[in-house]
């Protein structure tokens, strides 16, 4: 039985995964970050966990979580190594990739944390 069909048996849909590419300079001299696009299989859950509730200096504030499970490879940020953390976009917002767990009870897949952007967060 391969991922793929038991993603479809949980409701996988296509979300875009939007990959970190090469940092650019513009003719301000701020930094500008490309991205690379592809679509990917997922099954998207509600995150709604404890988690999603950040304090802030201004009150608390509850952010827009969600869990993904994919066999896509899945990036989260790691400052050691300069990576940046992936993004997808589901149903036309745009997650940043918190944390991810390579998985392989049943069969190998990715399970990540993601965190709506703030920016369209508002």
């Amino acid at each position: 039985m391969s991922t793929s069909l038991i993603l479809s048996s949980v409701a996988a849909v296509s979300i875009t995964l939007r990959r970190p590419g090469v940092s650019t300079r513009n003719d301000e001299g701020r930094s500008v970050q490309s991205f690379t696009d592809s679509t990917i299989t997922a099954s998207v859950q509600s995150g709604g966990t404890s988690r999603g509730l950040q304090h802030n200096a201004e009150g608390e504030r509850q952010t827009q979580r969600r869990r993904i499970i994919t066999e896509s490879e899945l990036r989260a940020a790691n400052p050691a190594t300069g990576t940046l953390a992936d993004r997808v976009v589901i149903d036309g917002l745009t997650f940043e990739v918190q944390g991810v767990k390579r998985v392989s009870a049943l069969l190998p897949c990715y399970m990540a944390d993601v965190t709506v952007l703030q920016e369209e967060a508002a």
